[in-house]
């Protein structure tokens, strides 16, 4: 058994290892090297090409992008996309029918009213120590007055505002704190998107980084604190051994204990990582041999009759990247929270004819297959 020596060892290369890393290299730092499990670097920023279209499985979005934006400086190389998201996007009820400007309207001000309550309950919880509650707790008894005697339409508008909401921050309104909840205005914020994909940046950051892929820590001795032992489950024959380790793991894999860690964690790192919440987002790109769906918006935003958040937000990724090959008629589905937990449960097949079946009450029965998709499970 061969065994190697670093002063820092940094356990996995997403978007933190990157990071800390690059700070290491920065601080002239050379004896460190950085332990990934998958077969990648990049985390949940993530880029897969469907025949030579850069679909983003992971993060898309670069928000409020400016000079304050830790990735500011490292995007003026990129070509970067403009997400505008008041003036592209079109809205549908459940059956495929636009919803008019009127109901839109009106749903909007109940949502204002609901989160003008958000508001207040911020200011109670910071100013005068009242116990925070989630936003679904705040707005149900409002939610219910506001909608009483509205018309069905308006309810799934509502609801599809407030998924908004939920896609937003990839969770449910009821595991969502409304004291730690900010209201962003997307038309108040610079959004862009990154035309060959956001999982190329970070590609590009971590390109002269010493990571060793496929090495999954699985065992972590910590009881000399001078001299901290690393094994995994990929190079068995190889114990890693470093004065500082920094664990930059997603939280999941802490909640699932992937690492045993000697002496145990303390009670009190155990309860934070218990405690902490994160959210679930995943998206389902389907490619068509024509574009069914025409070219209104880059967003189609739609309600639904049965579950809030059912596929409610489709991406028109041709006109969002203003790719004009054959090769682009594709949508992405993007679904959070309780309804993306649902969908996880379910084969590829079952979760592609779930989705076609509410296209084809969008677009009609006579709507082609799919030729190609992907779907994720993060």
């Amino acid at each position: 058994m061969s065994e190697e020596h670093f002063d820092v060892i940094i356990v996995g290369c997403g978007a933190a290892g990157i990071a800390a890393g690059l700070d290491l290299q920065s601080s002239s730092i050379s004896s460190f090297t950085i332990l990934e499990a998958r077969d990648r670097i990049g985390g949940r920023a993530y880029t897969k090409k469907l025949d030579n279209v850069p679909i983003d499985l992971g993060a898309s979005w670069i928000h409020n992008f400016d000079p304050n934006n830790a990735l500011y400086k490292h995007m003026q190389c990129e070509s970067l996309v403009d997400s505008v998201f008041p003036n592209d996007t079109v809205y549908y009820d459940y059956d495929g029918s636009q919803i008019s400007v009127i109901v839109l309207e009106q749903s909007e001000e109940i949502c204002e009213k609901l989160f003008d309550l958000v508001d207040e309950h911020r200011d109670k919880v910071l100013k005068e120590k009242e116990k925070d509650l989630s936003i679904a707790e705040v707005i149900e008894h409002a939610y219910n007055r506001e909608l009483e005697g509205k018309s069905s339409q308006i309810k799934r508008t509502v609801d599809l505002i407030l998924s908004e909401v939920e896609q937003y921050e990839a969770s449910s309104l009821n595991q969502l704190s409304a004291a730690c909840y900010q209201n962003n205005n997307a038309e108040d914020m610079s959004e862009k998107y990154v035309q060959n994909g956001y999982g190329t940046v970070l590609e590009k950051l971590g390109a002269n980084l010493p990571v060793r892929l496929n090495t999954n820590v699985t065992y972590i001795d910590a009881s000399n604190s001078q001299l901290i032992k690393i094994c995994t489950n990929n190079s068995p024959n190889i114990v890693y051994h470093c004065k500082y380790l920094l664990i930059t793991i997603p939280l999941g894999c802490l909640k699932n204990n992937t690492i045993e860690f000697c002496p145990p964690l303390p009670e009190w790192k155990l309860a934070s990582i218990k405690q902490m919440g994160y959210g679930l987002m995943n998206k389902i790109i389907l490619q068509f041999s024509s574009n069914f769906w025409g070219n209104e918006g880059k967003y189609i935003n739609r309600t639904s009759n049965l579950i809030r958040g059912e596929f409610c937000f489709i991406f028109n990724l041709s006109k969002q990247y203003e790719l004009p090959n054959e090769n682009c008629n594709i949508l992405a589905l993007y679904v959070h929270g309780e309804f993306a937990y649902m969908l996880e449960k379910l084969t590829d097949d079952e979760i592609i004819e779930y989705a076609m079946q509410v296209l084809r009450r969008m677009y009609g029965t006579e709507i082609p297959k799919p030729l190609k998709y992907l779907i994720t499970r993060w």
